[in-house]
């Protein structure tokens, strides 16, 4: 029994070097940086009364204009109102075309009603997809699209993962272990006396 004791002493030790060596191995899982979105800070100007073109930007040549940002963004809205009269920026949320304000700002974000300019901050937390935008009081003529995309990235970097590199270490390890075991395996076999029956 006293030549046992090497060996499996030997085989615990073993196992929790290759434990421990796992556990505490930072490079093993890879590193997750915090996701932070964006600080946007879109321009618009409603005009709908003697102006080059009639809606939102109607002051320029395109009237209207898409807005793309991504969920999570934090979004400035620098709003003026280009013909003097009162505006109202909302985002359609709940499809009734912007018109209805009882909704604002519960359901559809909105901004408040200006006649000068004025900044509406509003984190970006509608479902991705295509939304309208309007002026509340002009929905007719000022109106355009609002797209939301996905938040894809985490800290704005694709990482690509070495999967075989992942697993060396756990595999050394259980080789380790597997190796431990035969050389215990044979020297109580060659220890053993002889006419030893187990």
């Amino acid at each position: 029994m006293r030549g046992l004791v090497n060996p499996i002493t030997m085989l615990c030790f073993l196992l929790l070097a290759s434990v421990g060596i796992g556990v505490f191995n930072s490079t093993l899982l890879p590193t997750v940086p915090d996701a932070h979105a964006a600080n946007v800070t879109i321009v618009l100007s409603a005009c709908v009364a003697a102006c080059p073109n009639v809606g939102w930007n109607g002051t320029t040549s395109n009237p209207n204009p898409t807005i793309t940002v991504t969920r999570d963004d934090m979004i400035s809205l620098s709003l003026s109102s280009g013909d003097g009269i009162p505006h109202r920026f909302i985002i359609d949320a709940d499809g009734d075309g912007g018109q209805y304000t009882d909704d604002c700002p519960g359901t559809d974000p909105c901004s408040i009603q200006f006649a000068t300019p004025i900044s509406y901050p509003y984190l970006v937390t509608l479902t991705p997809g295509t939304w309208n935008y309007y002026c509340s009081l002009h929905p007719s003529a000022m109106f355009g699209k609002f797209v939301i995309k996905p938040d894809l990235s985490v800290g704005g970097i694709t990482a690509s993962v070495d999967k075989v590199g992942l697993l060396a270490p756990y595999l050394a390890s259980a080789l380790a272990i597997l190796g431990a075991i035969s050389a215990t395996i044979l020297y109580v076999r060659r220890t053993k006396p002889s006419g030893y029956v187990a």
